[in-house]
């Protein structure tokens, strides 16, 4: 028995099967009356995170349904859209802990690593099937694409050498050599194998332009929201480089904040002041002028001082060519529509990003494109975002609101969530003062005591990078003989080593946590 939960139920009547008897579809909103069964409804539907809006609660009330109401093999089509973090996490619970198999289509690529222990990729109209999970799935698929491409260069080399043994003498003495050639050329043509497929990639750069002031952005005594306040900012600063995470559950207020930062919303009071030589550029979560009757190429156009040229070209880096340039921006899929915005985002040369939900939509290679520019932004970083990947791997700080506070933290995501594990009401409180700094250290016994702490950190921390090495290398053995079995197509083999290297996948990223656990004790430390 299969059951599909579907993407997002309030878009344009998204089919949503209930957790009812016998797959049960909702209507054309999005909705049904659930059958719950001959024992009534599940009390553990009440254990729901609180949620705000009824799109995402009817995404969790049916994905709780698939989990608990016993099916045994539920299909979850992007579940995870428009979740904010306590559902997120709720539900990868929920994945982790269900007893049975499923089928999860997500672009998440956090919740894919953390829930998947097998792949089916689908490009060119083709299934790959690999033995682990995502990140995995992508590094033993680009050496299986090295593997095949020294292939086809190595055959290829050698039918232009017969060729070229045949040219030279198919009349001359050697000729008789050079019909053998001619037999042995036909069977290498006979089996042949084709150049390795690379789909196509967005070409994203992010430049600066000019460089802003040391103080990028000032808020005083900000109070934030429209007809009533959503929250209050006393007094906050953002400095020239930091890239900052602002996190909450759902309608808190992190896009007004955004906003109200570009003036588009006015404060209810306090005030925003923009530093000197800062240039504004924005990522909007809904792209509402993206959606009208003008074609890709005249939102370039209109936007921009291109040439019809330069603006092909520029669209063409982000996937636009031939006919799709004259499509109508209202006709435009979410992808394609987040494709646009970035390539005019890459246009304007801000030196302040404020991004909203940009990889909402995207592929996970474009998520993976639009994360390395972002490391690679010289600039200064606002981004509201779900994307677990995006948050742990570009930010530097941390503004969360929740319950109508604001609380600023100076570390990154990581960090910050890896501090919540541990203590719970890290997340809700303020810094405390001092936090991130070394403690005040009386007198030569305690100058004694951290110099011994801060050699501890540094031998241990050298002993998890020879760990790491030794685990790289051993994870690469496998590879190779992964690629190996798959070429021979010995099943036993690969569920043995795509086990086996899960489990070193899984013990090299602890020992990574560990050592950036290690480098941050350092630097308070130190």
């Amino acid at each position: 028995e299969v059951r599909l939960l579907g993407e997002y139920a309030g878009e344009g009547g998204a089919r949503l099967l209930t957790p009812g008897k016998g797959g049960d579809i909702a209507g054309e909103t999005g909705r049904g009356e659930p059958d719950p069964g001959e024992g009534g409804a599940d009390p553990r539907l009440d254990r729901v995170p609180p949620l705000r809006g009824e799109p995402v609660e009817e995404v969790v009330v049916a994905a709780e349904g698939l989990l608990i109401g016993g099916v045994c093999d539920p299909l979850l089509d992007e579940p995870t859209n428009h979740l904010d973090f306590a559902a997120l996490d709720w539900l990868e619970e929920r994945l982790l802990t269900f007893p049975g198999g499923l089928v999860l289509v997500s672009h998440d690529r956090h919740l894919l690593d953390r829930v998947s222990n097998k792949t089916w990729e689908i490009a060119f109209g083709e299934v790959a099937v690999y033995p682990v999970g995502y990140t995995a799935s992508r590094e033993l698929r680009a050496a299986e694409h090295r593997r095949r491409l020294e292939l086809y260069e190595r055959q290829e080399e050698e039918i232009e050498r017969h060729k070229d043994f045949i040219r030279r003498h198919h009349a001359g003495q050697k000729h008789r050599q050079a019909k053998d050639r001619e037999k042995k050329l036909k069977r290498i043509e006979r089996e042949r194998i084709e150049a390795p497929k690379e789909g196509k990639r967005i070409a994203l750069s992010i430049t600066i332009g000019h460089r802003s002031g040391r103080r990028v952005l000032s808020l005083h005594d900000l109070a934030i929201g429209y007809d009533r306040p959503l929250f209050s900012i006393p007094r906050m600063e953002l400095h020239r480089g930091e890239k900052i995470a602002i996190i909450g559950p759902n309608g808190c207020g992190k896009t007004t904040l955004m906003k109200t930062i570009m003036g588009e919303v006015r404060p209810l009071s306090g005030r925003v002041e923009i530093g000197h030589n800062v240039q504004i550029a924005a990522f909007r979560q809904t792209q509402e002028d993206l959606h009208g009757e003008e074609s890709v190429l005249d939102a370039v156009l209109k936007r921009t001082d291109l040439t019809i040229g330069e603006a092909r070209g520029l669209l063409g880096r982000f996937l636009f060519s031939g006919d799709g340039v004259m499509k109508k921006t209202k006709s435009l899929s979410g992808g394609e529509r987040s494709r646009l915005a970035l390539a005019l985002l890459s246009l304007i040369e801000g030196n302040l990003l404020l991004l909203d939900e940009p990889t909402n939509h995207l592929d996970p290679a474009s998520q993976e494109i639009l994360e390395r520019a972002l490391i690679e932004y010289e600039g200064t970083l606002l981004l509201v975002s779900h994307d677990r990947s995006l948050l742990e791997a570009v930010t530097t700080g941390v503004w969360i609101i929740e319950r109508g506070r604001f609380v600023p933290h100076s570390y990154g995501y990581s960090e910050y969530r890896r501090r919540l594990r541990e203590s719970p009401a890290e997340g809700g409180g303020p810094e405390k003062k001092g936090a991130s700094r070394s403690r005040v250290k009386p007198g030569r016994q305690a100058a004694g005591q951290e110099r011994y702490r801060l050699r501890r950190i540094e031998e241990e921390r050298r002993a998890v990078e020879e760990r790491i090495e030794a685990l790289e290398e051993r994870i690469a053995d496998l590879e190779g003989g992964l690629i190996e079995a798959s070429t021979e197509k010995d099943a036993d083999r690969i569920a043995s080593l795509g086990a086996e290297y899960e489990r070193l996948r899984r013990e090299l990223s602890e020992e990574y946590a560990a050592w950036e656990s290690l480098v941050n004790e350092w630097k308070e430390e130190g």
